[in-house]
């Protein structure tokens, strides 16, 4: 028997097991696969609305150009060479 799929579907579906504080920790440490996740990741589960919480820090962080994100990269903007910048997210 043989099943055609549609073609664009996500190859890989990853799940992400940590606790809230685990995941605040990684969110503010600039964890890139983190932020993929809470920028592009469909959320499955949220009760409290914590995931909903971290995205709208991190869109607004984004509008306001505190960071970046290129291709497939994230980065905090500097103006200056040997700037010290304090980014909270």
């Amino acid at each position: 028997m043989r099943r055609r799929f549609r073609g664009g579907l996500p190859g890989i579906v990853e799940a992400l097991w940590v606790s809230p504080q685990e995941l605040e920790s990684m969110f503010r440490g600039f964890t890139g696969f983190v932020l993929d996740a809470i920028q592009e990741g469909i959320v499955l589960l949220d009760n409290d609305g914590f995931i909903q919480q971290l995205r709208r820090r991190l869109t607004k962080a984004l509008m306001e150009g505190r960071v970046e994100r290129h291709k497939r990269f994230w980065r905090i903007p500097v103006k200056k060479v040997g700037e010290k910048i304090t980014v909270e997210l």
